[in-house]
């Protein structure tokens, strides 16, 4: 039996993020949800190709990194900027042109990764006492 692999909590969002590959704006896309490890978002089948060109399986030696900028509401008044870089590690096709893409966090640009970190604290399940 497979082992669970979600070890960090998952918030489900409607966040918009401009995905950037080689330093060139490729889509604005909604992240899905967001957790400590990485992020999955939504998209069609033009962006799946233009994030995977030519690519019909992940390789996890050789994972095709993209770029990820959006915006964390860290309260009703403000919003933090947040660049990270991701691998691609899996695909969904949820309908004909609709897929979703696991992203994981390779890294942050500056201490991005603690604002991110806040919004998982902000929005962490309470457990009843």
């Amino acid at each position: 039996m497979k082992s669970n692999l979600r070890y960090h909590h998952r918030i489900r969002s409607e966040i918009e993020a401009t995905l950037l590959v080689d330093n060139e704006e490729l889509c604005s896309t909604t992240i899905a949800n967001i957790s400590r490890a990485g992020i999955m978002i939504e998209c069609n089948q033009k962006t799946l190709e233009d994030i995977l060109p030519n690519q019909h399986q992940i390789a996890p030696k050789k994972p095709v990194q993209v770029e990820v900028e959006f915006n964390l509401p860290l309260s009703v008044y403000h919003e933090v900027s947040v660049k990270a870089y991701c691998n691609v590690i899996h695909t969904r096709r949820l309908s004909k042109n609709s897929y979703q893409i696991g992203l994981e966090f390779a890294h942050f640009a500056n201490e991005d990764f603690r604002y991110v970190e806040q919004y998982m604290h902000m929005h962490a399940p309470t457990t009843p006492a």
